[in-house]
């Protein structure tokens, strides 16, 4: 009969989580210039899951609870 193994110390490290800016999400230059002059900084969790799927011309249906990400994300 075997022994049993001890379980870890400490959980596992999760990764760091990498920022997501609008210019790493591959936005072209004009429309980063249109997102960047009305004043947007970063990208809603939302913008940051919806837009490379839909760059990369895949289907996309998003579901946001806010009420300004969405009308956003269809006017990009």
């Amino acid at each position: 009969m075997s022994e049993p193994q001890d379980s870890p110390s400490e959980p596992a490290a999760k990764p760091e989580e990498v920022p997501v800016t609008f210019e790493s999400l591959g936005l072209s230059e004009e429309v980063l210039a249109g997102v960047q002059a009305e004043g947007f900084t970063e990208p809603r969790p939302i913008q940051a899951s919806a837009l490379p799927p839909g760059l990369a011309g895949k289907d996309v249906l998003a579901v946001s609870y806010t009420h300004l990400t969405l009308p956003t994300i269809c006017s990009v």
